[in-house]
């Protein structure tokens, strides 16, 4: 299988200051990055899913503190 050329990535747009609009987000295609520049230690992978939690509405405010995270990385 070959690997695609392009790809379609979410850009966030605007950040929200109350309900998510259409123009929150757009959508661009950007070319995907070859094998050939690839950097040592960096991968490229094919998304199969993609999942959306509520809280990450949160994470696009202007005054979100990452101590509110409930990840374990952050």
């Amino acid at each position: 299988m070959s690997i695609p050329k392009t790809q379609k990535v979410w850009i966030l747009n605007e950040r929200p200051t109350s309900a998510i609009k259409e123009n929150t987000f757009k959508l661009e295609e950007k070319p995907v990055t070859t094998e050939d520049e690839l950097k040592d230690g960096e991968m490229l992978l094919k998304v199969i899913a993609l999942s959306n939690d509520p809280a990450q509405r949160t994470w696009m405010d202007d005054d979100y503190k990452p101590v509110r995270c409930s990840l374990p990385l952050c």
